[in-house]
């Protein structure tokens, strides 16, 4: 029996159409790149690229990643009504952590706001953005478990295709500078946001009923540890351009975005074939054979061995493409982005071996290896940003991630053993 066969047509078939589904979405962004790199100024990308780190960090507290829970919630024995609960718990959690943190960016305003480098009324846009944010999410994770892929991948795309609409007609016949794209993301994100919930009440998977005070606590309990997670997530992923704004300028952090925006393809690649593995991977796994684990590592090292692959070509490939690109005003992102996909391979591979830490609900370990990985990150951040420039912080990137890989791995070998040495030594012998 091949490595493969583990895998059957549906699967297949689900990794391809999120695979279209991300490309699609990720084609959007390259739609935009030229576009805005030559309308907008190093200083006004900058700011855009400031105001959506902010949504990916209030993310992380607006809803306490309670999608997370209603995932893992379904693959475990309840019935529809404790399902229902499970939802109805989320979304109360959400409304209440909402109210918290308008709260407190009113209290803390021109704190964040220098931060950032952002004005008030953008750190009121940022939040109601990832309130629908995490509607949408919450939508997409029920269908992600369902396996209704084509579902998932038209809401998400309609997310992207609004956003390119309104982005163009705002820039093109309204043009003012940075706003005009960041109110483009805000209105697109409330609108499919709206269009997210009423299908969620349609197909009913909320009611207006208060859940068990017990199925809060084990939201919030589920939830929280990953708050720690992606602060982390954050620290490693996105600190880089609060660091350079604060020891370079608004201006570097543009043309450090742009180099981002090109290894991005990368990033979402992964996570499609991650959002159509993680359900087959935990129906595998709650099955417990042996024969079945050896297969699913079988697989994965093939996947590194791809990804090591891809790290060559890309550094070499990807500079004088994003000169063709951006044109001359961000030409030196061209020297940033082979290092910047190096360190988006260590987090594809990366991808693959936190799902085993997900599964045994330990999420509080993990969040501890992100925390300190990301604190890392911004030390490291800091000092070689001083001293080697934007280069500085893609090494920092670099490093930061292959010390996450390497303790993630670590310590799912010691929560959820599984049979990497055997693996590998089967696919030499089977060369």
């Amino acid at each position: 029996m091949k490595t493969t066969d583990i895998l059957d047509n549906k699967f297949k078939k689900d990794i391809s159409i999120y695979f279209v589904g991300n490309v699609l979405n990720a084609i959007i962004p390259f739609i935009l790149l030229p576009i805005l790199t030559r309308l907008l100024s190093q200083k006004e990308y900058g700011e855009v690229t400031m105001f959506i780190i902010l949504v990916g960090l209030l993310n992380a507290f607006i809803g306490v990643n309670t999608q997370a829970f209603v995932v893992r919630k379904y693959y475990d024995l309840v019935s529809d009504k404790e399902k229902k609960h499970a939802n109805n718990a989320s979304i109360i959690i959400l409304i209440i952590s909402f109210v918290i943190i308008l709260l407190i960016i009113t209290i803390f305003n021109s704190s964040i706001s220098n931060i950032f480098g952002l004005n008030s009324n953008q750190l009121y846009m940022a939040t109601l953005a990832s309130a629908f944010i995490y509607i949408i999410n919450f939508r997409l994770a029920h269908w992600q478990v369902r396996k209704k892929v084509f579902k998932y991948t038209t809401l998400q795309f309609s997310l992207a295709l609004t956003n390119l609409f309104l982005t163009l007609v705002l820039i093109f016949y309204f043009f003012n500078g940075a706003q005009s794209r960041i109110d483009a993301y805000v209105v697109s994100t409330i609108l499919i946001g709206i269009v997210a919930f009423i299908i969620i009440l349609k197909d009913n998977l909320i009611s207006f009923e208060l859940p068990p005070k017990s199925m809060l606590v084990e939201a919030l309990k589920f939830g929280s540890p990953l708050i720690i997670h992606l602060a982390g997530s954050f620290l490693l992923l996105a600190a880089d351009r609060v660091v350079i704004n604060k020891v370079l300028s608004l201006s570097d952090v543009g043309v450090y975005m742009v180099a981002i925006q090109l290894s991005l393809v990368l990033n979402v690649t992964f996570s499609a074939i991650n959002k159509a593995y993680v359900p087959w991977l935990f129906d595998l796994l709650s099955k417990s054979e042996k024969a079945i684990n050896l297969k699913i590592t079988r697989l994965t090292i093939i996947y590194f061995g791809a990804l090591i692959l891809l790290m060559f070509l890309g550094f070499y490939i990807a500079p004088p493409l994003l000169k063709i690109i951006v044109g001359p005003k961000f030409d030196e992102a061209s020297n940033l982005v082979g290092f910047i996909i190096i360190g988006q391979c260590f987090f594809g591979a990366y991808l693959m071996i936190t799902n085993y830490i997900f599964f045994i609900k330990k999420t509080h370990l993990l969040a501890s290896i992100t925390i300190s990985c990301g604190s890392l990150n911004l030390i490291f951040l800091y000092f070689m940003t001083i001293k080697f420039g934007l280069l500085g912080a893609a090494y920092s990137f670099i490093i930061s991630m292959v010390i996450r890989f390497t303790l993630t791995f670590i310590l799912t070998q010691n929560l959820f053993p599984m049979p990497w040495k055997k693996g590998l030594i089967s696919l030499i012998i089977k060369r």
